[in-house]
């Protein structure tokens, strides 16, 4: 993902969070589509994270070959 692309995102978010503060009107089919909406971005996020960052070693592995 390109940097402008994360600038766009977080202007629409900015917008969309003006909105909600604003009491957007949500139907119910709204609400349930924001909800997945929201569900997705995690899931996408999560697996990219996955993917891309490192993990620390544990605790117990950091020990082990310190000893």
């Amino acid at each position: 993902m390109e940097p402008s692309e994360l600038n766009l995102l977080y202007v629409a978010i900015q917008n969309f969070r003006e909105a909600m503060e604003g009491d957007l009107r949500l139907t119910e089919l709204d609400r349930i589509s924001l909800e997945n909406y929201i569900s997705l971005l995690e899931l996408t996020y999560i697996e990219w994270k996955r993917r891309n960052v490192q993990k620390p070693p544990s605790i117990n592995t950091a020990y082990r070959f310190a000893a």
